[in-house]
């Protein structure tokens, strides 16, 4: 589970720097297919490792700005305050990358099986 983890949050950080946001799908399934042991720990494993990243991002982002964007993006979808923000973009983000994870490790299954 922690090589799952550790190459989804690798690969993830390095494609996200050109490439767009769901690349975090691909990216989820093919650290499964590698190394997934089961579909609930994969589903888990690529669901952290995303949730880690993209958490720690957007509180980068949070911070550097002094929460400008986020409070007002809160404002905007009524909640109660924009510290929440980086939280609800790396549930968003794990949620995608752990059904990713989870495509990944069927994918394999399905491959093992003989017909």
């Amino acid at each position: 589970m922690q090589v799952v983890i550790a190459l989804t949050i690798f690969l993830a950080f390095i494609c996200q720097l050109f490439m767009p946001w769901w690349v975090i799908v691909p990216i989820s399934a093919f650290s499964a297919f590698l190394k997934g042991s089961s579909g609930w720990q994969s589903f888990l494993a690529c669901f952290l490792a995303i949730f880690i990243l993209w958490t720690a991002v957007a509180g980068y982002m949070h911070i550097q700005n002094s929460g400008i964007l986020a409070n007002r993006l809160a404002q905007l979808f009524s909640l109660p305050s924009g510290n929440l923000l980086p939280f609800l973009t790396g549930i968003i983000g794990g949620i995608c990358a752990g059904f990713g994870g989870v495509c990944g490790y069927q994918l394999r299954q399905a491959i093992k099986r003989p017909v």
